[in-house]
């Protein structure tokens, strides 16, 4: 049994529809991460797994109990807010606590359990503190260990690394994964960021207008998304118009051999910037380009090119030393498998 199920969950706002039926099943130890463009449903659908929303329809089963129909206080999740939402007049223990007080835990018990939880997220000794004396970081923990104090099946978190600089937020990352791995709980995480999930989930969702787009595990979503708005929305690609005959892909830059089927309707390949050799030494050759523009991005330089003569234009990343400069002509090649028909 699936700890976790969505079944067909529709809401609808004054006739405005914002999750369309949507269907998911996750296992115990996931680690979910939803995102989508704003708008997608995807923060709808957290507050609807949380008992925040009521859905219009479906039903929602957290570890075998159907709880569609319970309030945050009746459901076995805990949630993390984009602003924490601490109080402010408690110290760090008092705000760990208060879930454990109003659950009538002995005080004895209580004072052990905030101690050992803020032990687990670094912030052993902070206890007396006020929450006006904590780094951004460091509230970000204590709202974590707030959640995961309560022992939740499921914990959720509405984008709680959005407030964050870039290197907290990578921090932070790394220290939610390893949270999540040590306490085994399902975590269900909402974020708009791509890197972000990519580097947290076990599972991406990605939703665009109330429904599911592609889900699965990171790895498999970003290689090999299955719709053309996944291609798109999990970062940069090329998409080539194409027509499918035979086990070919005929394009303007050439008939390709197919790895795979095509789904039923593509009209085109994508191909990631990455997965584009340079040098023309791949297996399938994509012919020759003049470079139009280049970006210096620290590790790699991202560069834009047409093709010629068709005219197409391509996305490709060279190496952060290269000296190539817009107007070089360059010869592409790729791998078959990296050319997906969308």
């Amino acid at each position: 049994m699936n700890h976790l199920e969505i079944d067909t969950v529709t809401k609808v706002y004054d006739g405005s529809v914002a999750l369309a039926g949507v269907s998911l099943s996750v296992a115990a130890h996931d680690y979910v991460v939803m995102l989508g463009p704003s708008g997608s449903g995807k923060t709808t659908l957290l507050s609807v797994l949380g008992g925040f929303t009521p859905p219009t329809s479906g039903r929602v089963h957290i570890a075998g109990q159907d709880v569609t129909h319970h309030g945050p206080a009746k459901r076995p999740t805990a949630t993390v807010f984009q602003d924490y939402a601490l109080f402010p007049h408690m110290s760090v223990a008092d705000n760990l606590g208060y879930g454990l007080k109003l659950r009538r835990m002995p005080k004895p018990q209580r004072v052990k359990t905030v101690a050992a939880t803020l032990e687990m997220v670094g912030l052993g000794g902070y206890g007396k503190r006020g929450i006006h004396e904590l780094s951004g970081g460091q509230r970000q923990r204590v709202a974590v260990a707030r959640a995961l104090i309560v022992e939740p099946e499921i914990l959720l978190l509405d984008e709680p690394l959005g407030a964050l600089d870039l290197n907290l937020r990578r921090q932070m990352q790394d220290e939610l994964l390893a949270l999540q791995r040590r306490t085994g709980r399902c975590f269900v995480h909402v974020t708009h960021d791509q890197e972000e999930a990519m580097a947290l989930a076990s599972v991406v969702v990605v939703m665009n207008k109330g429904r599911i787009e592609d889900y699965g595990a990171p790895a498999r979503v970003y290689a090999r998304p299955r719709t053309r708005f996944t291609a798109n929305f999990m970062g940069e690609s090329t998409e080539i118009a194409a027509r499918f005959e035979g086990g070919l892909a005929r394009t303007a830059l050439g008939d390709f051999p197919l790895s795979a089927p095509p789904p039923e309707g593509a009209t085109g390949l994508i191909i990631r910037p990455e997965n584009i050799i340079a040098d023309g030494t791949g297996p399938i050759s994509l012919g020759q380009v003049r470079l139009t523009d280049s970006l210096f991005q620290g590790a790699y330089i991202r560069a834009e090119a047409k093709a010629e003569p068709s005219g197409q234009a391509l996305r490709l990343r060279l190496a952060g030393n290269a000296t190539a400069v817009p107007g070089d002509v360059l010869t592409l090649s790729c791998r078959s498998e990296d050319l997906v028909p969308v």
